[in-house]
């Protein structure tokens, strides 16, 4: 795997240019799902996607003020806003557009189930892709996915660009409480330590977040409240009212599915945004709205009525599925996923509805962009670590994501004579005290060369500050960043985290002494949050640009294109007519369609073919088979979040035979057409796809 640098030049901050126009935005969505065969990203062991849950997705939504602020706000499927692709979307737009990295918001949804080895740092290009691997392992970036997936943004924010109009823009917000917990309720409960209390204060806890969020906490168990339950958005629409487009955070790891599953997915906020924009259809035709990460740090989905520890064991027992279709686990799985990406999907709605009532015309935009060296004290007082390191813990992982459980490896897990009791705000050891490094963190030169720098963004929108921060931050976290960009509003702060990098976690000083996995993972050490907090509040209050004109990205190249395991030969299937089954379930129909394909004979984007779909089901009421629309899109695996996978061939028994694809998708009855036949049409890439003469179009069955 030979060293690379990557070198990005000319990225100065463009002079803002005057349009005269008033405020106006654009908005356009783009797929990124990638090849079939690449490593998923974010559990740091290797599993190839073999299908899909639904596409990945970018929604990219344009903001101009007309006094020369220009802002690109792109919501996507991906692990995190990596480095590398942010500079390599920059580097393609800048000209064009005048959108610079400066104004470049790309966010991540923190989707365990997209593409990684695009970060642009050999540490995380290798280790949250495969590092708990036996035998070779996959490393480094993977120049020719970074470059496709930059592509892509780039032509979404294009279209965007070309579809600027005069808008009005507000921000909403709703609370969505009982469908998440704070997985690291001891670390979180220690900031009782700021709060003026000598030991971890739950009671404290809860005053602090409730005057922070503006939300009257309920009565819940205590792992339940200690959270940000806000989906806030930044929403767009034109002066008649007609929707444009939207951007959403919201504070939750997007996780659930499980690491030995796989499948591609955009996961739990993928089928929140879907749910969402379903149910906006009354205000006009569906428009991009992507949810990325909030203060998601600490914080882990938790289906309502479910033990824990059997959400944790299910999903460990879970397999992806076969000839049979998904097992008994991955079918709870799923349904957990659908039951709180709905949920969800209800409070990213009213939160759009509420920005759509009260957006306005005449707000002012004032972005700002810092990426100050890892190195420089600056106005905070107190430096960072003058290394990058992980503890213990990190090893460990999280709840939803176990990791080695070694004794040396458990929460809170860090250095001799470290007590909570002796905890002191500011306090002169040394700055990576008390974590106890694990040995990959001791011995791996990756963690010496992440980016020199850290990017910082901040985006003043009427009286609300939208704070892009490039780590997966914690709800209290979040609420120091709130405090010091606005003291005396904090509720009206909007926080993305994994936003133009990936810098692990992001903790407060109390959580850091707790040496929980979050803390344990923050890599740059105690001070990070008041480091980070200093800056934010000179941003919003002085509003000045710190950019270098270069940048250097120090890095390795993985050379190796990756294929999935199965028999190939392209242009040909030794295959059978399609079939589509449908049948009732509750409130809802579920369309079935399995055909024989051969594998892609090379790595190919699900898009590298003739049309965006798979598979498309038609409807026909009489007048000829037309696409089913459900909610102003069409039902296709390009459209909704469907599952499609590979299977064992029936009646094939030699190894050389066609694999057997599945695409299954569920669709509340109430928003289908009463009567009429269906029938689906497989359109996949050549070889993958029905061939020798064999028709693409299923018989057409009832539609019942």
């Amino acid at each position: 795997m030979p060293p690379r640098d990557l070198f990005y030049k000319d990225r100065d901050v463009r002079t803002p240019v005057s349009t005269g126009l008033g405020l106006r935005a654009g908005a356009a969505v783009v797929d990124l799902t990638p090849p079939l065969g690449e490593p998923r990203s974010g559990w740091a062991v290797r599993s190839q996607m073999r299908g899909h849950h639904g596409r990945l997705r970018a929604h990219v939504l344009v903001l101009d003020d007309g006094h020369g602020t220009r802002v690109a706000l792109i919501a996507a499927d991906l692990h995190g806003g990596l480095r590398a692709l942010t500079e390599e979307v920059a580097t393609r737009v800048r000209k064009t557009t005048g959108i610079d990295v400066g104004r470049l918001w790309l966010t991540g949804s923190h989707t365990h189930s997209g593409p990684g080895c695009m970060y642009g740092a050999t540490f995380y290009d290798t280790n949250t892709t495969d590092v708990l691997s036996v035998g070779p392992r996959i490393k480094g970036l993977y120049g020719p996915l970074l470059r496709r997936t930059a592509a892509q943004l780039a032509d979404g924010i294009t279209m965007a660009c070309a579809r600027l109009e005069p808008a009005h823009v507000g921000v909403g917000s709703a609370a969505c409480w009982s469908i998440s917990r704070n997985r690291s309720l001891p670390a979180a409960q220690q900031n009782a330590r700021d709060l003026g209390k000598a030991a971890p204060h739950q009671g404290a806890c809860v005053q602090a977040l409730q005057a922070f969020t503006g939300e009257v906490v309920p009565a819940l168990p205590d792992d339940r409240q200690l959270l940000d339950p806000r989906v806030q958005v930044v929403w767009a629409r034109t002066p008649s009212g007609t929707p444009i487009g939207g951007w959403a955070t919201f504070g939750m790891h997007a996780a659930m599915l499980p690491a030995k599953v796989d499948l591609c997915s955009p996961d739990l906020l993928g089928v929140a945004a879907e749910r969402a924009r379903d149910a906006l259809v009354d205000l006009g035709p569906r428009v991009p709205l992507g949810v990325c990460a909030g203060s998601e740090g600490d914080v882990d989905p938790a289906p309502p009525g479910v033990d824990f520890a059997d959400v944790v064991d299910l999903r460990e027992r879970a397999r992806e599925p076969g000839l049979g279709g998904p097992s008994a686990e991955l079918e709870t799985v799923l349904g957990w996923l659908d039951d709180l990406g709905t949920a969800l999907g209800r409070g990213l709605e009213t939160a759009c509805r509420a920005a759509h009532a009260s957006a306005r015309a005449d707000l002012r935009l004032t972005a700002v962009y810092t990426e100050h060296s890892v190195h420089t004290t600056g106005g905070t007082g107190r430096p960072l670590a003058a290394r990058a390191r992980i503890g213990n813990p990190t090893m460990g992982g999280s709840e939803l994501g176990r990791g080695p459980q070694l004794p040396t490896n458990h929460e809170g897990f860090a250095v001799p004579g470290r007590k909570m009791s002796d905890y002191v705000r500011g306090s002169t050891r040394p700055a990576q005290w008390p974590k106890a490094n694990a040995g990959v963190s001791a011995t791996n030169p990756a963690l010496d060369v992440l980016a020199p720098t850290i990017p910082l963004r901040t985006l003043t929108v009427g009286d609300h500050v939208v704070v892009g921060l490039p780590g997966e931050c914690t709800t209290f976290f979040k609420r120091a960043i709130a405090r010091a960009a606005l003291p005396a509003a904090p509720s009206k702060v909007v926080v993305a985290s994994l936003c133009g990098d990936y810098l692990h976690y992001l903790t407060t000083e109390p959580e850091y002494w707790a040496q929980h996995y979050e803390g344990s993972s923050t890599v740059w050490g105690r001070n990070t949050e008041h480091w980070l907090t200093t800056w934010v509040g000179q941003m919003v209050t002085k509003g000045q640009d710190v950019l270098a004109g270069k940048l250097t990205l120090r890095t390795q190249e993985r050379k190796n294109v990756l294929a999935l395991p199965g028999p190939r030969r392209p242009g040909t299937t030794r295959g059978r007519r399609p079939a589509l089954q449908v049948h009732l379930d509750g409130l809802d129909h579920v369309f079935t369609v399995s055909w024989n394909g051969w594998l892609p004979a090379t790595a190919t984007r699900l898009t590298d073919h003739q049309g965006p779909a798979w598979v498309t089901i038609l409807h026909d009421d009489g007048s000829g088979p037309k696409p089913l629309q459900v909610a102003g899109a069409a039902l296709s695996d390009a459209e909704r979040n469907g599952l499609l996978w590979q299977a064992e061939a029936p009646g094939v028994p030699d190894a050389e035979g066609p694999v057997g694809w599945r695409w299954r998708v569920r669709v509340r009855s109430a928003a289908l057409p009463t009567g009429g036949r269906v029938l689906a049409r497989v359109s996949a890439p050549a070889g993958a796809g029905p061939g020798d003469g064999v028709s693409p179009d299923t018989p057409p069955v009832a539609l019942p």
